[in-house]
């Protein structure tokens, strides 16, 4: 059994002012950074009450973008701003620092 790389990802909801309709829930991009595949891996159909993950099954030593995108029932909004966070090179269970990212506002440019 290999050892496992992970990274915790959290996230603040947007205001409630801003939602372009009822939160529905969320969903978290990530890719590796110089990776050749242009479509990110994602994690989907996040409660809308959940506000952390943890990424699993991630490589070693290296550095992934991160974005969350929040979902209203009109549809989903702007992915937030990257977070580049890297996983440990040496760990028994990996690590890497948390993730933060906020979402923007459902339906802003």
């Amino acid at each position: 059994m290999g050892t496992t790389y992970f990274a915790p990802c959290s996230w603040r909801p947007p205001p409630p002012e801003t939602h372009n309709g009822a939160l529905v829930g969320y969903s978290v991009r990530y890719r590796p950074l110089g990776s050749e595949d242009p479509e990110p891996k994602e994690v989907n159909d996040i409660p809308p009450t959940t506000t952390q993950i943890l990424l699993e099954a991630l490589e070693k030593w290296t550095e992934y973008r991160i974005t969350t995108v929040a979902h209203t029932e009109v549809g989903p909004g702007p992915e937030s701003s990257p977070v580049v966070v890297r996983t440990d090179e040496d760990a028994s269970l990996g690590g890497s620092r948390e993730a933060s990212s906020l979402p923007k506002k459902p339906g802003a440019p």
